[in-house]
């Protein structure tokens, strides 16, 4: 095990500093609407810019991939039961609009991007910008053609599964090792269609590898660590994660401890570098960034009570103590500047291959619309959005051309 973060010289540190500044940084996995929804319902306004930006700006985050709704307990009814819809599509849509309602509350410092251009946007102007994902496509149900909506609505990246089933695949609570079904395999093909990220984590070995054999475009675990370094039903083994980089797509770590230690004890920093590290050396550097999906908008309890019917190992739900909430996020860089790690690799851990994977899979056959989408603009200083008798009037003329 090699130096920690916390053995860093004075002249590293400083380097690193300036290293996360000057970045395009994004967390790929990211848990925030599930927070925003429930204030929003209780009247609060501002919720993003209040209780979340305040966290993002410490951690130098140009980017969050946000998973608003999908098949996540979290995502669906708990805690939400007596105020949230139960219906995952009704609750989705409900869940996309919270996000719609923070971005235009507060255009000069967060906005909804559909490009990389928008992030390039949101870096250049000291904003935040919000890509809109969904964890598990119970959303879809049994229509692919319900893809094409989401994507007017701004979703960029689809997890296929959470932990459970639904109709287009297993997660890896379900038990045995079944993978895409049909309607699954066509859902990926519509997603690689329309420019959506498909995203593995979550899936069965199986699952993942009928997404290999049927994507054309590259393919993503937003949240997923090292199986050949501990072996959890949730990580990727190396063969897994040469695939993936042979498609041209990009894993995010996972900082959760289950997932980086074999310990029974919260993992340690140098364990999470650790995974880095060994992720770089199996797939390149190309193809590695980080997926926080840090909990940090959870009462402990809450989380706890989410997992307690799931056949998985036994869940710790801790992080290390160095990267345990997004306003950490410099921790990654000035630990991974203290092991040597060169200044190129850096950059694109934090964000850059997000970028590169994003400017691949978003050029998707429909992914660049005439005319306005149905929502989705990122909220430039020279512009607002579009009044929605407007968007739907655009809707409606490129639906019947």
């Amino acid at each position: 095990m090699e130096e920690s973060a916390m053995r860093i010289t004075e002249e590293q540190a400083q380097h690193a500093r300036d290293l996360h500044e000057q970045a395009v940084v994004i967390a790929a996995h990211t848990d925030i609407c599930p927070d925003i929804a429930k204030r929003q319902r209780n009247g609060e306004t501002h919720v993003f810019a209040r209780r979340h930006l305040p966290v993002l700006r410490r951690g130098g985050l140009t980017a969050v991939c946000d998973h608003v709704a999908g098949d996540a307990p979290y995502l669906i009814d708990f805690p939400f039961r007596n105020t949230m819809a139960t219906n995952r599509l009704k609750f989705a849509l409900q869940a996309i609009e919270a996000m719609y309602i923070e971005a235009e509350s507060s255009p000069d410092e967060i906005g909804i991007a559909i490009s990389v251009d928008d992030i390039l946007a949101a870096k250049r102007d000291g904003r935040v910008a919000i890509v809109l994902c969904f964890e598990g496509a119970g959303p879809v149900e049994d229509d692919p053609s319900l893809l094409d909506i989401f994507h007017r609505l701004g979703i960029r990246c689809i997890g296929l599964t959470h932990n459970f089933r639904n109709l287009l695949a297993d997660g890896v609570a379900v038990g045995g090792n079944n993978g895409l079904t049909a309607l699954g395999r066509e859902a990926v093909r519509e997603m690689n269609r329309l420019g959506i990220v498909v995203d593995v984590s979550h899936m069965t070995f199986q699952g993942f590898w009928d997404v290999i054999e049927t994507s054309t475009a590259p393919v993503h675990a937003s949240h997923s660590s090292c199986f050949d370094l501990v072996d959890h039903p949730r990580n990727l083994t190396d063969d897994m994660l040469r695939a993936l980089a042979q498609t041209g797509g990009v894993v995010g770590v996972h900082p959760l401890s289950v997932f980086i230690t074999n310990e029974s004890r919260a993992a340690t920093f140098d364990e999470l570098l650790d995974h880095i590290e060994h992720m770089v050396e199996v797939m390149g550097a190309d193809h590695v960034a980080i997926g926080p999906d840090i909990m940090e908008n959870f009462p402990a309890e809450e989380y706890t009570l989410l997992w307690q019917d799931v056949r998985l190992p036994e869940y710790h739900f801790v992080y290390p103590e160095e990267f345990d909430s997004l306003a950490k996020f410099p921790a990654i860089t000035a630990g991974l500047v203290a092991r040597g790690c060169p200044d190129e690799t850096i950059v694109k851990i934090l964000g850059g291959n997000m970028l590169r994977l994003f400017s691949t899979v978003w050029s998707g056959e429909k992914a660049q619309r005439t005319g306005q989408p149905l929502r989705g603009t990122f909220y430039h200083a020279d512009s607002r959005p579009a009044p929605i008798e407007q968007i739907a009037s655009a809707a409606t003329q490129q639906r019947s051309s």
